[in-house]
């Protein structure tokens, strides 16, 4: 009976469903602005990487330079080349459940009065 109670009151106050979807919007939003700017540093890295070689190329730094600053670019590079797919795929997973939370919840709303009245439709 406690449970019922409780979700009714979860499920009927738009406050509290308000509350749980702006939760979930805020996490959804803040892991995408983390994947923006990892990814906005893998590109800028890229670039150095690039210049980096074409400096090298036209011998205008050694090859001891070369290898001494390159190994740390390709040292964080592969690092975001692990951590950029394990986001991608953790904000598609927040997405989808946000989507199915808002997609439950509304379902819950309109078909289920049982869970309001406490019989079963």
């Amino acid at each position: 009976m406690v449970f019922s109670v409780q979700l009714k009151d979860f499920f009927f106050s738009p406050a509290k469903i308000a509350e749980h979807l702006e939760r979930s919007n805020e996490q959804v939003a803040g892991e995408r602005i983390l994947l923006q700017a990892l990814e906005a540093e893998r590109s800028r890295l890229v670039a150095e990487a690039d210049k980096l070689y074409r400096l090298y190329q036209e011998e205008h730094i050694s090859g001891r330079g070369f290898a001494e600053r390159n190994a740390a670019l390709e040292e964080r590079l592969e690092q975001l080349g692990n951590e950029i797919p394990k986001l991608q795929a953790n904000l598609d997973f927040l997405k989808i459940e946000f989507l199915s939370s808002e997609e439950a919840l509304a379902d819950a709303q309109v078909n289920r009065p049982g869970i309001a009245g406490g019989s079963k439709p």
